[in-house]
């Protein structure tokens, strides 16, 4: 109890019952990342997601055959093989894989750490849309265009 009562006094607020138990149950990691206290601990939490997701892709797909070959088929790589109009023969697989696997990861943990800073939980859904979609829309096309001139440079 020392160590949540020293949280609450470092956090300068006041916590209900359900935040105590939610300190208690992940007292570990709350050490860790709440004793560095507000925005830096929720970047951190953003890198520990980020690293989370894309283990979780790198375990799943990219060293499945089988998953790695139905991934090809998914819509992140259907849209940059049409709108970029990549040959999938020509260009390494794993590699465009694990490009989109680092950006889905990057997008959802910028997402995430962006959401936290903001305490409403309408604005939250809102900053989280805003995020997400330009993100995206920043994102695959440089996959894309690096793709591309990866293939250009492989036909020369």
């Amino acid at each position: 109890m020392k160590i949540y009562t020293a949280l609450m006094r470092y956090q300068n607020k006041c916590i209900n019952y359900y935040e105590l138990r939610w300190y208690r149950d992940f007292s570990s990691l709350n050490i860790i990342i709440f004793s560095i206290g507000g925005n830096m601990g929720d970047l951190i939490f953003a890198i520990i997601v980020f690293i989370i997701i894309y283990l979780l892709y790198l375990g799943i797909v990219i060293l499945n055959k089988e998953k790695l070959e139905k991934f090809t088929k998914a819509k992140e790589i259907s849209l940059l093989v049409s709108k970029y109009k990549l040959d999938l023969k020509q260009i390494n697989i794993k590699k465009l894989v694990n490009m989109v696997a680092l950006s889905n990861s990057f997008i959802m943990a910028l997402a995430i750490y962006l959401v936290s800073l903001v305490e409403n939980i309408f604005l939250q859904i809102l900053v989280a849309f805003v995020v997400i979609f330009p993100s995206i829309l920043i994102i695959y096309p440089l996959i894309g265009n690096y793709f591309k001139k990866k293939e250009v440079k492989k036909n020369v």
